[in-house]
């Protein structure tokens, strides 16, 4: 069992202990952030940093969001509370939609409802990969809507003994028993692979699982039949978010900034109509919603293709709906 003597931070508005982000060099959004609240997300990325996660080399509102994402889960909103710390067995399970209005509530973060995807492809995913946040039921497909995280029992104890005597050597201990993401991503694996094939020919390699399959059907069968000799722009592998980017394309088209957008599983584009398609592959969750709609209209607004939005789902075919 680890000390329970805690060990005193340095006080808010001096140089934070672990300042992995920095009171002068940190995004808007941290720097607009109280004191106390800065301190908390440093605390966070110390703890996961120690814990193993890949920390150097993400951008600052990277890692603030991680931090927050992580915090969320945990019920933790300010400074000194670790020992609070809530785990899937106190219960404490969130839906992504409901990380989100504790974000809005509790770190003062504007953030959209329609975000949501965004907590689980990029917020939660390293967490979620290291195994530090788990899912209250692992046999549900990863893109179900209806899956809810929260902090695994395993880590419990260390992550509330954070600030105790003695922390520091007995999360290195921790670290040997239980391994790093760093091992786990550099480890061996036996996974089913599917080919994609492109329409110009180009073959892909993406990992298996029923939301590719759905992709590779789009790719595959839709777009020859319906999509007017359309070309691939953009798509995605469930671990690999730019599995294919035809950037130089995209550029020419005016299209949005694909690095900060939340993007449709495929894009295509045909000339000859001049069409840009957006597609998603809805395998579990249900289909676009009118925000979301809304959202990929004025992020198309300066594109110089039609926009059409599809659907898809496995077995079913639905009408292409056009954005204007």
């Amino acid at each position: 069992m680890i000390e329970s003597e805690r060990v005193q931070f340095v006080e808010p508005g001096h140089q934070l202990i672990y300042a992995y982000i920095s009171d002068k060099a940190g995004p808007k959004s941290f720097l607009s952030k109280p004191p106390d609240l800065r301190k908390l997300i440093n605390e966070a990325l110390h703890v996961l940093s120690a814990l193993g996660l890949p920390i150097e080399g993400g951008t600052a509102r990277r890692l603030e969001r991680t931090a927050l994402a992580f915090l969320a889960v945990l019920d933790l909103s300010a400074s000194g509370q670790w020992m609070a710390a809530k785990d899937l067995k106190t219960p404490r399970k969130l839906l992504t939609r409901e990380i989100i209005r504790y974000w809005r509530e509790h770190f003062e973060e504007a953030v959209s409802d329609s975000s949501y995807d965004d907590i689980r492809r990029k917020d939660l995913l390293h967490l979620h990969m290291a195994g530090i946040i788990a899912t209250d039921d692992p046999t549900k497909d990863q893109n179900d809507g209806t899956r809810r995280y929260g902090l695994n029992p395993e880590y419990s104890e260390i992550v509330r003994a954070f600030g105790s005597a003695g922390w520091d050597d007995a999360v290195q201990e921790f670290v040997k028993e239980h391994g790093t993401l760093s091992e786990l991503l550099n480890r061996p694996r036996d996974l089913p692979i599917t080919k994609v094939v492109l329409p110009s020919g180009q073959e892909l390699s993406f990992l298996g699982g029923r939301h590719n399959q759905l992709q590779k059907a789009i790719i595959e069968q839709f777009l020859p039949r319906f999509g007017h000799g359309a070309e691939v722009l953009y798509v995605g592998d469930t671990a690999n978010k730019y599995a294919f980017i035809n950037r130089e394309r995209l550029a020419r088209l005016k299209c949005f900034d694909i690095e900060e957008s939340k993007l449709p599983d495929v894009l295509a584009y045909s000339e000859s109509e001049n069409w840009i398609f957006l597609i998603e592959a809805v395998y579990s969750s249900g289909p676009i919603s009118s925000e979301r709609r809304l959202a990929l209209a004025q992020l198309l607004a300066k594109c110089t293709a039609s926009p059409v939005l599809r659907h898809s789902f496995p077995g079913q075919s639905h009408i292409p709906e056009v954005l204007t």
